[in-house]
């Protein structure tokens, strides 16, 4: 079977992981249509060519900006053409209006025809960030009374701490043993 570029273009528009291929410059030479209508939910023409834009000038264009974000993409990246790294993952939100949502980058090298080229994917994580978030609060309430548990107290007394400190203010505390208080 003799494989087109249309089956194989075809097979990458079923993702729906947003796909972008990039030369060694950072200059877009493919996306998969995950990545148009992503870019049209978010406020992108859908006349918008991705085709020659470049993102690596556009992840540093975000950080000049003061998007930290932005600016350790570019790193990653980076890392990976310079081949300090053999992929990069990067977890980082992108919140809009409507939703919190959260992504994973994945760069990814591949050699064709003695050229290198990245592919770019972007995963939604937002479910597992919420689940996260979630495990991350239960784990500082007590589950019997709902109250904040041990853990909780801790990182808030060490925050306090740090802050009186700072500010040179004075501290107080009173410590009850609820198991035992009546």
């Amino acid at each position: 079977m003799s494989i087109s570029t249309d089956f194989l273009t075809s097979i990458l528009d079923t993702l729906t992981d947003h796909i972008a291929v990039i030369d060694l410059e950072g200059k877009i030479l493919y996306v998969n249509q995950s990545w148009v209508f992503f870019g049209i939910e978010n406020s992108f023409s859908a006349s918008k060519n991705w085709i020659g834009t470049n993102y690596l000038e556009a992840c540093s264009l975000a950080a000049d900006r003061g998007d930290s974000l932005g600016g350790e993409a570019e790193e990653g990246i980076l890392s990976v053409i310079d081949k300090t790294r053999d992929r990069f993952y990067y977890e980082y939100p992108c919140h809009s209006p409507q939703e919190q949502r959260w992504f994973q980058m994945r760069v990814t090298p591949f050699d064709l025809n003695s050229e290198r080229y990245l592919v770019i994917s972007h995963s939604i994580i937002t479910e597992r960030k919420l689940a996260e978030e979630q495990i991350v609060r239960l784990s500082r309430l007590d589950s019997l009374t709902g109250l904040a548990n041990r853990r909780y107290f801790d990182e808030w007394f060490a925050n306090e701490w740090n802050r009186c400190t700072r500010e040179q203010a004075p501290i107080s505390l009173a410590i009850i043993d609820i198991n035992h208080f009546k």
